[in-house]
């Protein structure tokens, strides 16, 4: 396997061809020139593993909420560019949760809001006193810590470069390529 930093294995490496051999179809090659040995490009998708989560948030209507609930949903009010802004009070109760199906979110999650302004902002989730769940319009990544940092990988995705439509779609989160 090749070394990162020269300080670590990069698992990713076995799953995408070093930067100097990647195909960019049409990218002209410039994201592979000049990479540190042992670095690759890869996407999220693949950074993901088996231990990870990459899904969008959970499809809640009006009838499922309960303000007696004891599970917060998140809404895209909540998500800042960067930071958790803690905004919105919905709640759903055990039983929807269930029911539905939900993913639970967890502290250290990267939220990314799939809507504007900004496109494609995105916040880690930090420690909350109650169990949450987010809206379909969110985002949420949970990378494999032994292949990324979150904070680096939120703040890939909060930069200029990330996301141009009006709408980010998880597919186009899935293929997105960047360095690793």
């Amino acid at each position: 396997m090749n070394k990162v930093n020269n300080n670590s294995v990069n698992p990713v490496s076995s799953v995408r061809k070093n930067a100097g051999e990647v195909s960019h179809g049409g990218h002209g090659g410039g994201m592979s020139e000049g990479l540190p040995k042992g670095w690759c490009i890869s996407t999220i998708s693949e950074i993901i593993n088996k231990t990870g989560v990459f899904v969008d948030g959970d499809w809640i209507e009006s009838k499922d909420q309960d303000q007696n609930g004891k599970i917060r949903l998140l809404q895209l009010a909540d998500i800042g560019d960067g930071s958790f802004i803690d905004k919105s009070s919905r709640f759903i109760n055990e039983e929807v949760f269930s029911r539905l199906k939900c993913t639970e979110i967890l502290p250290g999650d990267i939220l990314v809001a799939r809507m504007p302004y900004p496109l494609g902002r995105a916040c880690i989730l930090p420690f909350i006193d109650y169990r949450a769940i987010t809206v379909v319009d969110v985002c949420i990544i949970r990378p494999n810590k032994l292949y990324i940092d979150a904070t680096w990988l939120m703040s890939f995705i909060n930069s200029n470069d990330f996301a141009t439509k009006s709408n980010l779609y998880l597919q186009e989160l899935q293929e997105k390529e960047f360095l690793v």
